[in-house]
């Protein structure tokens, strides 16, 4: 719903884009991408969009993370 409220704000604005366009086409890096996925974030969409946030964001991130992906995940890029 919040991507379907940015496309109509886009073009309300008359802000060129493409259409579909959504946050992990905008903001993110193919290969970055892959490169989470490797130190064991998962591939859903939902994970990879709070990893963009994670990445873009100036403060750190609140971490809730009940089954300890984000953990392990974080605790790999320090390596």
């Amino acid at each position: 719903q919040l991507v379907e409220n940015w496309q109509v704000q886009l073009v309300a604005a008359g802000i060129p884009h493409s259409s579909g366009c959504d946050i992990r086409a905008t903001l993110a890096d193919p290969v970055q991408i892959r490169g989470w996925s490797i130190m064991g974030l998962p591939a859903d969409s939902h994970s990879v969009e709070n990893g963009i946030m994670m990445e873009k964001g100036r403060r750190y991130p609140l971490l809730v993370d009940p089954q300890g992906q984000g953990n392990r995940f974080i605790k790999n890029m320090g390596k």
